[in-house]
C-alpha cells in the first residue's frame, strides 16, 4: 500500500511506526484472546478443506462430495491453508487468523481516520476498532466465523484504498492511476470473502464516477479500477458456475437462500426443530415451488408481496437493534457516526461530502439482509463505515473550534475523545484479557480419537466411499460441545461427515456435500449392545479421558 500523505510537520517514519504499534498490539492480545473460544465447532470445515487442498489437491470437504468452491468463500479457505502449511493446531491456527486480520482491521482503521483528520483521529478510529465487540469478540466466539474474521482485514485495507481517493486532501496531487488499480485489487479479494461485498464496491463506483464527473476529470483510471476487480470477479464466477452446474449445486440461484431464510426470519407458527427445513417447506407454501417459479426470485415474491413486506418488517426491526446492543455495536457509536455522516453531507467545504455519501451508502447497502434474515455475523461489514463517521464528527468538531480558537491544538479536543471511547468501552477492554484456562477441550479429546483411528485401521475396508466415513456417537452426557465432532475428520484424515442432505430442504445441494454410508463409527460403552451395531465387527477400544469407553466399530466387514 502507498503511505497516505501526511502533514509537513510529521514524517512518514512516524505515521508507519503509530500504525506498527497499533498492529503488535492488535496482534498481542487478540493472538492471547483467540485461545479462549468455547470451541471451534463448524469452524473445522475450513481446516478440513484447507487437508485436502494440500493432501489431495481438491477444494472439498470429502473426495466423495461436491466441490465446496461455492459454498465457502475462498480466500479466507486459501488463508486457513496457507496457515495450515505452518501447523496443524487447530486453537493456533485460529489465534493466527484472529491476530493477523483484526491488527491489519485496525491498522487499516488508524490510517483512514488520518486520512479524514490528523493522527489523533486516527488513533481514535484505530481505538474504535480495537474496542468495536461486532469487529472483535463477537466474531472470536462465533462457531462459524472464519470468513467473516478474515474478510475484516481484507475489508479494513479495501475501505483504506476508498478512502484515499474519496478525501480531498489540500496540496496533494490528484490521485493516481495506480491507487485506482489498488483499491480494484482490494476490493475483489474482498469480494473473494465475501460475495455481498460487491454492493459496496457499487457504492464506491458510484461515489467516484459522482465525483469524477462533479470535477470534469477522466473516467479512464475509473475504468481501471473496474477492470482490476473484474480480473478476478469474472474468472472465480466463470469457474464457480461451472463447477455448480457440473454437481448439480444451488447456492449461486438466489431464491434457494431466500427459502432457507424464511425458518431464520419468519417461520411457521408450527414450526418444528428443522429450521432450515421447515422454513424452506413453509416457503413453497408462501411463495410457490421454485422450478415452478423458473427458479426466479422476483417471479416468487410477487406471487406474495405481503409474505416478503412482513419479512422486511421483522427482519428490520432486529437489524436496527443490534445497533443499539452494547455487546454489538454500542449505542455511542451508532449515534456518533449517524451525526458525522449528516454533518460531512452538509458541510459547506465540498471535499468531505464524497467521503459522507461512500460512508452512507455502505451502511445503506448492508440492508441486503433484509430480505434474507438478520444473522449478525453479516452486518460485521457495517463496522468501518460507523467508526469513519465518527471520526468525521471528532473532525468535524476539531475544525470548528479551531477556526474560533485558533490557538487550540488539535489533541485539545480529540485526547478527551479518546478518554470517552476509552471509558465508554472499559467493560469491553476487560474482556479482552480473559481469566481462567483456555478453551479448546474438544480440539484435545478429537485429535485423541483421530490418532486413534489411525493407528487402528493403517488400511481402511471401503464398501462404498473413497475415503473413509467416521462418526463419533456422543455419551448421553458430554463434557465438550457435539460441533466440536467436526474435528474428528480433521484429525483422522478422513471425510467430514454430515446428514440430511436429502431431507425436507435440498442441503447437499446447497452445502456440497451428500450423505454417504458409514464406514466406521465410534461408539460409547453404553450403547455398545444396540441394534444397530449387530453386523458390525469391532475393530479395536479405546479410553478417552473424557468421554469414557468407547469401541471402534467397522460397519461392513
Amino acid at each position: 500500500m502507498t503511505p497516505p500523505p501526511v502533514p509537513q510537520t510529521a514524517s512518514r517514519l512516524g505515521v508507519w511506526l503509530a500504525a506498527a504499534l497499533w498492529g503488535l498490539l492488535t496482534f498481542a492480545v487478540f493472538f492471547h484472546y483467540a485461545q479462549f473460544l468455547d470451541k471451534v465447532g463448524w469452524n473445522a470445515i475450513e481446516l478440513i478443506i484447507a487437508q485436502k487442498l494440500t493432501e489431495h489437491g481438491v477444494y472439498a470437504t470429502s473426495l466423495d462430495y461436491a466441490s465446496a468452491v461455492a459454498w465457502r468463500p475462498v480466500l479466507p479457505t486459501l488463508v486457513v491453508t496457507l496457515l495450515h502449511l505452518g501447523t496443524e493446531d487447530p486453537i493456533r491456527i485460529y489465534q493466527l487468523a484472529c491476530g493477523l486480520s483484526f491488527a491489519t482491521f485496525v491498522v487499516a482503521m488508524y490510517l483512514s481516520g488520518r486520512l479524514i483528520g490528523n493522527a489523533w483521529t486516527g488513533h481514535l478510529a484505530a481505538l474504535g476498532a480495537f474496542v468495536c465487540p461486532a469487529a472483535t469478540t463477537y466474531l472470536v466466539h462465533h462457531i462459524h466465523s472464519y470468513s467473516n474474521v478474515i474478510t475484516m482485514g481484507f475489508l479494513g485495507l479495501a475501505i483504506h484504498a476508498s478512502v484515499a481517493l474519496l478525501v480531498d486532501r489540500s496540496g496533494a496531487p490528484a490521485p493516481r492511476t495506480a491507487q485506482y488499480l489498488r483499491v480494484g485489487l482490494w476490493w475483489g479479494l474482498a469480494y473473494l470473502c465475501r460475495a455481498e461485498l460487491l454492493l459496496y464496491f457499487g457504492v464506491l463506483l458510484a461515489v467516484l464516477a459522482w465525483q469524477t464527473w462533479r470535477v470534469r476529470g477522466r473516467f479512464t483510471p475509473l475504468l481501471g479500477a473496474l477492470g482490476m476487480f473484474l480480473l478476478l470477479f469474472v474468472p472465480y464466477n466463470v469457474y464457480a458456475a461451472q463447477v455448480n452446474a457440473r454437481d448439480g449445486i444451488l447456492i449461486r440461484k438466489t431464491i434457494y437462500g431466500f427459502y432457507m431464510s424464511q425458518g431464520w426470519a419468519d417461520p411457521a407458527t408450527d414450526a418444528g426443530g428443522d429450521i432450515e427445513g421447515d422454513g424452506y417447506l413453509y416457503a413453497i407454501k408462501l411463495y410457490g415451488d421454485p422450478l415452478a417459479n423458473g427458479e426466479s426470485l422476483v417471479r416468487a415474491v410477487l406471487k406474495n408481496p405481503a409474505a416478503l413486506q412482513r419479512r422486511v418488517q421483522v427482519n428490520a426491526a432486529r437489524f436496527y437493534q443490534l445497533y443499539f446492543d452494547r455487546d454489538f455495536v454500542a449505542p455511542w457509536l451508532t449515534g456518533a457516526a449517524a451525526l458525522g455522516v449528516l454533518l460531512g453531507i452538509g458541510a459547506t467545504e465540498a471535499k468531505r461530502r464524497p467521503l459522507a455519501w461512500f460512508l452512507l451508502g455502505l451502511f445503506a447497502a448492508t440492508h441486503f439482509v433484509l430480505i434474507f434474515h438478520i444473522d449478525p455475523r453479516y452486518l460485521t461489514i457495517a463496522v468501518p463505515p460507523l467508526i469513519l463517521g465518527g471520526v468525521i464528527l471528532v473532525h468535524v468538531g476539531t475544525t470548528f473550534w479551531a477556526k474560533r480558537l485558533p490557538s487550540l491544538p488539535a489533541w485539545a479536543l480529540a485526547v478527551p475523545a479518546l478518554g470517552l471511547v476509552a471509558f465508554l468501552a472499559r467493560d469491553q477492554m476487560r474482556t479482552l484479557w480473559p481469566d481462567g484456562s483456555p478453551g479448546g477441550a474438544g480440539t484435545v479429546v478429537m485429535k485423541a480419537f483421530g490418532d486413534h483411528f489411525r493407528a487402528a485401521v493403517k488400511q481402511p475396508h471401503l464398501i462404498e466411499n473413497t475415503e473413509p466415513h467416521i462418526v463419533l456417537l456422543f455419551p448421553a452426557k458430554s463434557a465438550i460441545p457435539p460441533e466440536d465432532q467436526f474435528l474428528l475428520p480433521y484429525f483422522a484424515h478422513t471425510a467430514w461427515v454430515n446428514r440430511g442432505a436429502a431431507g425436507k430442504f435440498p442441503r447437499g445441494k446447497f452445502y456440497s456435500f451428500r450423505d454417504c454410508e458409514d464406514d466406521y463409527v465410534y461408539v460409547p460403552a453404553e450403547l455398545r449392545q444396540d441394534g444397530r451395531f449387530t453386523a458390525a465387527r469391532v475393530v479395536s477400544e479405546f479410553e478417552s479421558p473424557v468421554l469414557g469407553h468407547y469401541f471402534l466399530f467397522e460397519m461392513h466387514p
